[in-house]
């Protein structure tokens, strides 16, 4: 990567979390121009502690150290701590390089003593400022389990969703009238299971609201048509040997084309279908790279038998990332971009779905409108030969581009009239 773009698009937002005094930052798993982040001097003490003044803790990512070895950049564990404190990385997350390592690499000159101290001062800088030593417990569960899904918490998580969907499409079918018959259709409806990934290891997905919940608080006196469609969780096929494997007993069974005719059915009953898909929170986060963006077949099966009855369908798309969504938009009256919404989300998405509130996200990141347009962005440099653009095959635009946005209410403000005295 140039400098010029490592400065101009990748470090203004960490330099900004840097300004507004953040007192931990973490080394990453990535490489920069050959060399893993964590053994990363250049980024660590040039950038980081010098030209950003930053005098507080740094910590390695999970493991980061050690698998220095795995990168190759080190030949074993002692040169991979040798590698992370020379770049100013203060603590060892998860291994034992520094604690096994540390002490023979300094009796025997092979990193200075100093070095061991400023990292050792800068925690213990941090712990006091922290009061980890009047308080080595403090924000343990029993302390700050007060603190934890009040009703401020709540109704802030409800305006975060409120405020970060993106209303990607409405032909006239959004907000919804009280009076139509709702059909909910696929398992995003009724799942707890929408937290992202790791929301989903350290939260409860039982205290989440689902949509179908929310939906009924809405409409306390209307019968909501629930179907799931499709089952959550997609069959994964092994390439090759599994060092572990995970075997998900009492999980569905149900045959996918039941599905798809149950979900047709209660489709056919209703005024107005809600159809939730996208990615299941395995599916999008740390470590779960994808080969393709494109919906899975079933997802795109079901949309395509209930396109058929006619009835108008809203889209309401759950994911952590773009995908691509050329043939499914044309499919939708309309389309809400919900992300992974949160404990609260199934209340955030029917204020918006009902009108109570106004969609007000934009998207920050550009969806394509093809896998071979990646990486496309918004600040790309145009083309020479913009008239290919116009032509299908060789479309450069995406399908929907970053800061795309739409909302009920559209305002208008006249130019002022000033008088003068």
């Amino acid at each position: 990567m140039s400098l010029l773009k490592l400065r101009q698009t990748y470090l203004p937002p960490y330099e900004a979390a840097l300004k507004a005094n953040a007192k931990l930052v973490m080394t990453a798993f990535n490489l920069l121009n050959g060399i893993p982040a964590t053994a990363n001097k250049f980024l660590n003490r040039k950038i980081l502690r010098e030209e950003n003044n930053f005098d507080g803790v740094l910590i390695s990512d999970f493991a980061a150290i050690e698998e220095l070895v795995d990168h190759g950049y080190a030949k074993d564990k002692q040169t991979a701590a040798q590698k992370a404190l020379e770049a100013g990385v203060d603590i060892d997350m998860m291994t034992s390089c520094y604690a096994n390592e540390l002490q023979s690499l300094i009796k025997s000159d092979q990193l200075p003593m100093e070095l061991l101290d400023e990292a050792v001062r800068r925690i213990l800088v941090l712990k006091n400022e922290l009061g980890l030593f009047e308080n080595p417990y403090r924000g343990l569960e029993a302390e700050t389990a007060g603190e934890i899904l009040t009703a401020t918490a709540k109704q802030t998580a409800i305006e975060l969703v409120e405020k970060s969907s993106v209303l990607l499409k409405n032909d006239q079918q959004l907000p919804l009238e009280k009076p139509e018959k709702l059909a909910v259709i696929g398992p995003y409806g009724t799942s707890k299971l929408t937290l992202g990934f790791w929301a989903s290891v350290t939260g409860s997905p039982l205290d989440t609201i689902s949509l179908a919940e929310g939906l009924q608080q809405h409409f306390p006196n209307q019968q909501l048509l629930l179907s799931r469609g499709y089952n959550l969780f997609d069959d994964y096929e092994a390439f090759g040997p599994l060092k572990e494997a995970v075997i998900q007993l009492n999980g569905p069974i149900d045959a996918e084309n039941e599905l798809v005719q149950e979900a047709v059915e209660k489709a056919k009953q209703a005024d107005k279908i809600l159809f939730t898909f996208g990615e299941n929170f395995m599916e999008s986060g740390e470590g779960a790279s994808k080969a393709h963006l494109d919906l899975p077949e079933k997802q795109l099966h079901l949309l395509r038998e209930l396109k058929k009855t006619g009835k108008p369908i809203v889209g309401i798309l759950y994911t952590g990332r773009p995908l691509v969504l050329t043939e499914v938009a044309t499919l939708f009256d309309s389309l809400l971009l919900v992300w992974y919404p949160g404990t609260m989300g199934g209340i955030g998405i029917s204020n918006l779905l009902t009108g109570k509130a106004n969609p007000s996200g934009r998207l920050a990141m550009t969806f394509p409108r093809a896998e071979g347009q990646i990486p496309i962005y918004y600040a790309h440099h145009s083309t020479g030969r913009q008239w290919e653009q116009a032509i299908s095959s060789r479309a450069l635009l995406p399908a929907i581009p970053m800061k795309q946005t739409s909302h009920y209410i559209h305002l208008a403000m006249a130019c002022p009239i000033v008088a003068f005295k």
